[in-house]
């Protein structure tokens, strides 16, 4: 039986914060203790290079009202069985299942990925009040997760604002050393012209502006490059309808490894959000990503992403809301290559020193260790 298990209902079994970084992690402290639960249909499965089990708890129900309840349930009965000592969940729509699950004994981990209330507010799709009423379920229901769980971890720091801080702790999402790097054969143009985003395609993260600024880059040679999900897929019939859509390139998801091979061959990354609540103060993984592969960075000029870089020399601040202000920051990273090139190189050195995921390892498997012994 596992002593510890990672569980999802919502996130792929590939997710990069759960699988990758997180359950590799404790993998590596804990042997094969450890395990993963998801909800997919896929099967069973052993990760190749950890050697964790991954536990397929069935295929997940398609309408959310079903997910929530019978596949919430059935995952419930599932890690019931196994009988964990710790079990660390994914989803806030998985907080009565860490209730139930506290209530029979196990030590329970509420992992907080993002500013649920606030994201709600900025559904433009919904009625205010619509969006309202959901806004304040959710922080109810993630204030009974606060006084109801072992521990709440936090993907960052504005986050805990809204948990206690005794038992709480920031795990942030930051790449792993030296894993979007590539050799020199899959680099294969050191003078790319390709401006890269990854990450979910909305209009709150500034995709409309991405390829309308690419339209406004007067050499032609310059492309845009999206990798994601539209979200949602009808946004897709309206983002091609750009002209710049002409000049741009897209698939709906890219493995880690093909990552590292598109950071190596773009001139620098995208990281446009718009001014909302949610991202205003956010910790985009996709930043410290492009760092990582070396990437001078076109970002959001957002105050608490300017204290991040604060010194360091690797990003051009734009307004997202003006795709000719974005269009003329990649019009600079094309006139001056070499300087671009050393913006890159601090970021990476910046990653490697400061915002690396070896320092995240260290905190999460201190938690667990704790937690175990208590």
């Amino acid at each position: 039986m596992p002593s510890i298990i990672h569980f999802t209902t919502v996130h792929s079994r590939t997710d990069t914060r759960i699988r990758v970084k997180q359950v590799s992690t404790l993998a590596a402290a804990f042997g094969q203790n450890v395990e993963l639960f998801v909800q997919d249909g896929c099967g069973d499965e052993i990760d190749a290079t950890s050697g964790f089990r991954i536990h397929d708890t069935g295929l997940r129900p398609q309408r959310r009202i079903s997910r929530m309840t019978k596949g919430a349930w059935r995952m419930f009965q599932e890690i019931r069985k196994a009988r964990p000592q710790i079990a660390h969940f994914h989803d806030p729509e998985l907080i009565p299942v860490g209730i139930l699950l506290r209530l029979t004994g196990v030590k329970i981990i509420y992992d907080v990925h993002e500013d649920l209330p606030r994201q709600i507010l900025a559904k433009s799709y919904l009625s205010n009040s619509v969006r309202k009423i959901l806004s304040l379920a959710a922080s109810s229901l993630e204030w009974l997760a606060a006084i109801s769980m072992n521990h709440i971890v936090l993907a960052g720091a504005t986050l805990s604002h809204r948990f206690p801080s005794k038992k709480s702790t920031c795990i942030y999402n930051y790449p792993m050393v030296d894993e979007l790097t590539v050799n020199a054969l899959e680099r294969e143009d050191s003078n790319s012209k390709q401006f890269f985003y990854v990450g979910g395609l909305a209009k709150t993260r500034g995709v409309v502006e991405m390829v309308q600024a690419i339209d406004h880059v007067t050499d032609h040679e310059a492309s845009l490059s999206l990798a994601g999900p539209f979200q949602p897929k009808e946004l897709k019939d309206e983002v091609t309808r750009e002209p710049g859509w002409k000049r741009t390139a897209h698939v709906d998801w890219i493995g880690r490894k093909d990552l590292a091979v598109a950071l190596a061959n773009s001139a620098a990354g995208l990281v446009t959000l718009q001014p909302t609540d949610s991202y205003l103060q956010s910790y985009p993984t996709k930043l410290f990503e492009y760092m990582m592969g070396g990437l001078p960075i076109i970002a959001s000029d957002f105050p608490f992403w300017r204290t991040i870089l604060d010194d360091i020399d690797c990003a051009i601040f734009v307004d997202p809301l003006k795709p000719q202000e974005i269009a003329r920051a990649m019009h600079w990273i094309l006139d001056n290559p070499d300087k671009a090139r050393k913006m890159g190189e601090v970021g990476k050195n910046a990653v490697k020193e400061r915002f690396s995921w070896d320092i995240e390892a260290r905190r999460l498997v201190e938690l667990y260790e704790d937690l175990l012994a208590a």
